[in-house]
C-alpha cells in the first residue's frame, strides 16, 4: 500500500501542483526510500526461495542483515520519520481539503480508485506502522518452529531488533503527538483570567505552549474546597503545570516569583498517583539543575524570538559557521572511489572458461550458462545480501531470455580477499557517515519548512 500512497496520492498531488515537493517531503518523509528498502527485502526473500527450490531452509542471515546492523539502523530512522508524521500529514491534507475544493475533489477521486481497495487515505497512511507491529510476533513464531540452533538464534535476534525498532518508532510518534496536542491546547488557550496589573499577566499573556516539551498529561480531580471539585486535564510541561477544563487552560501553577502554592489534585488510582508524583519530582529536579546551569553562565543569551533565518537555524542547533559542503563532497567522492576500486578488484578476479562462454561460441546445446558463485570465504558486507537482491533477479531473467551474458566464478587469493574485506569496511563506514549527512539534510529541510509555515523572513 506504500506504493499506492506514492503513485496514487503523493506524485499526482505534486504533478497537479496541489502540494509542492517540499510540502510533500514533510508530509510523506522518506516514502521513496522506505519503498525501495521493502522492495529489496522482498526480492531477497524471493531469491532465497528460488535458490532453495521453493522450500526455504535458512532465513536467519537475511533477516539479520535486514533488521540488524547498519541496515537496521537506517530502516529505523526512515520509518521513525514517516510514522511520526502520519497524524500531522492527515491534519495538513484535511486542512488543505477544507480550503481548496480542487484538493478535496482530487482526494475523493483518488480514494475511489481500485488500487486503494476501498480504503481511505486515513486508512492507508498508518499501514507502515501496522506492519512494524507485526514483525516481532511473526519472527518469534518462525523461531519456535526452527530446529537448527544457529538459525533459531539469528531469527530470535532479528525479532529483538524489530522490537527495538518498534519501540523507537513509538517514542518518536509519541513526541509528535504531544506536539500536536500542545498546538491544539495553544489554539484553545484562554488567558482572560489573568489580571493586566499582575506580573503573571506580563509573563504569560503571550505564552506559546508549543515551544515547551510535554512530559506527561492525564485526567485529575482538583478539590478546590471540601464541597467543590473540578474535573481537569492536567498537562506537565517541565516548568509549568497547566490545568485545563473543557480543553481550555484557566490556571497556570508555579512561578519562581510567586513562591510555593498548594493545590489538592486527586488521581483516579493509586498507580496513577504514583506516576504523577514521580514525573513531577523529576521535572522539578531537572528544572532546578537547569537554573543552576544558567546561573553559572557569565553571559545571558538573548531571549527575543529569532526574526531571521540565520537566527532561527542557530537557535535550532545548526552549526552555520562550521558547516562546509566541501567535506560532504569529499565524503561522497571517497565512497564512490571505494566502489570503483571494489569493482576493479572483483572484475579482475573473474575466471573465464569454456563453460562461461555464450552457447554460440562453445557449441553447447543445453544453453545453460553457469551462475556466478560467491567465494566460500565470504566477500560480502553485512548489508550485502540486501543490496544485491534486485540486481541478481534481473540478471537471471536476462539469462533465461537468452541475453547471452557471461557469468563466471570469482577466484580470489587470500591476499585479495583481505583487501576486498578491508575496502568493504571502509565503504561501510563511508556509507554510515553519508547517512548522517542525509539525516542532517532532512532536519534542515524540516526546519526550513517550519520556518516558512511560521511566516519567517528569509532575507
Amino acid at each position: 500500500m506504500l506504493t499506492v500512497l506514492q503513485t496514487v496520492f503523493s506524485k499526482p498531488l505534486e504533478r497537479e501542483e496541489i502540494f509542492t515537493s517540499t510540502e510533500l517531503a514533510t508530509i510523506f518523509p522518506s516514502l521513496d526510500e522506505i519503498i525501495e528498502m521493502h522492495y529489496t527485502f522482498h526480492e531477497n526473500l524471493k531469491k532465497l526461495r528460488r535458490e532453495d527450490g521453493f522450500i526455504v531452509k535458512n532465513i536467519g542471515a537475511t533477516l539479520l542483515n535486514r533488521f540488524g546492523g547498519p541496515e537496521g539502523e537506517w530502516f529505523q530512522k526512515l520509518t521513525a520519520r514517516f510514522c511520526s508524521h502520519q497524524s500531522w500529514a492527515l491534519e495538513q491534507i484535511k486542512s488543505r481539503q477544507k480550503k481548496e475544493p480542487r484538493c478535496n475533489a482530487f482526494i475523493q477521486e483518488a480514494e475511489s480508485k481500485p488500487q486503494c481497495r476501498r480504503l481511505q487515505l486515513k486508512d492507508i497512511i498508518p499501514i507502515e506502522m501496522q506492519r512494524l507491529t507485526k514483525y516481532p510476533l511473526l519472527l518469534e513464531n518462525i523461531a519456535k518452529s526452527t530446529e537448527d540452533h544457529v538459525e533459531k538464534e539469528n531469527i530470535q535476534q532479528s525479532a529483538e531488533c524489530c522490537r527495538k525498532i518498534l519501540n523507537h518508532v513509538n517514542d518518536e510518534v509519541k513526541v509528535m503527538e504531544n506536539l500536536l496536542n500542545l498546538k491544539d491546547y495553544q489554539r484553545r488557550l484562554d488567558t482572560s483570567g489573568l489580571k493586566p496589573s499582575t506580573d503573571l499577566y506580563t509573563e504569560y499573556k503571550n505564552i506559546d505552549l508549543t515551544q515547551k516539551m510535554m512530559i506527561y498529561e492525564g485526567p485529575l480531580t482538583w478539590k478546590v474546597t471540601k464541597e467543590k471539585a473540578i474535573e481537569v486535564q492536567c498537562v506537565l510541561l517541565g516548568d509549568l503545570l497547566v490545568l485545563l477544563q473543557h480543553r481550555k487552560a484557566f490556571y497556570v501553577i508555579f512561578t519562581w516569583d510567586s513562591g510555593a502554592q498548594i493545590y489538592e489534585l486527586v488521581a483516579q488510582s493509586s498507580g496513577e498517583r504514583k506516576t504523577w508524583t514521580e514525573v513531577i519530582k523529576t521535572a522539578v529536579d531537572d528544572l532546578k539543575q537547569s537554573v543552576r546551569d544558567k546561573d553559572s553562565l557569565t553571559e545571558d543569551k538573548p531571549t527575543n524570538a529569532p526574526h531571521t533565518l540565520i537566527d532561527y537555524l542557530s537557535d535550532k542547533g545548526f552549526d552555520l559557521i562550521g558547516h562546509s559542503n566541501s567535506d560532504q563532497e569529499k565524503l561522497a567522492n571517497s565512497a564512490l572511489d571505494e566502489v570503483m576500486s571494489l569493482k576493479r578488484l572483483l572484475v579482475g578476479s573473474i575466471s573465464l572458461s569454456e563453460d562461461s562462454l555464450p552457447d554460440e561460441e562453445n557449441g553447447k546445446e543445453d544453453g545453460g550458462s553457469e551462475r556466478m558463485e560467491d567465494d566460500p570465504g565470504g566477500c560480502q558486507s553485512p548489508g550485502g545480501a540486501e543490496s544485491g537482491g534486485a540486481k541478481g533477479e534481473e540478471e537471471e531473467e536476462q539469462d533465461e531470455e537468452g541475453g547471452g551474458g557471461i557469468s563466471a566464478p570469482l577466484v580470489l587469493s587470500q591476499e585479495r580477499m583481505k583487501e576486498v574485506y578491508s575496502r568493504l569496511q571502509h565503504l561501510e563506514e563511508s556509507l554510515r557517515r553519508l547517512q548522517a549527512v542525509e539525516e542532517d539534510h532532512h532536519k534542515l529541510q524540516e526546519a526550513l519548512s517550519k520556518f516558512s509555515l511560521e511566516g519567517g523572513n528569509f532575507q
